[in-house]
């Protein structure tokens, strides 16, 4: 796997962690807490698989 797709996972991963840290924030203030269960949920799920793919990709070399 090249740098830029491993840049764009973990970029995608970090930017999923900070809507779900942004909707966490609004459930503050009363909205819906179902939403938030989702977006961690989504959030957790592209951090593993973006940390399985760095770890894969750190045993390669």
């Amino acid at each position: 796997m090249n740098p830029s797709t491993l840049e764009k996972l973990s970029a995608l991963s970090f930017l999923l962690i900070g809507i779900s840290l942004l909707l966490f924030a609004m459930t503050l203030v009363g909205v819906n807490t179902q939403f938030l269960g989702i977006a961690m949920v989504v959030s957790g799920i592209v951090a593993v698989i973006t940390g399985a793919f760095l770890w894969l990709d750190s045993r390669k070399q």
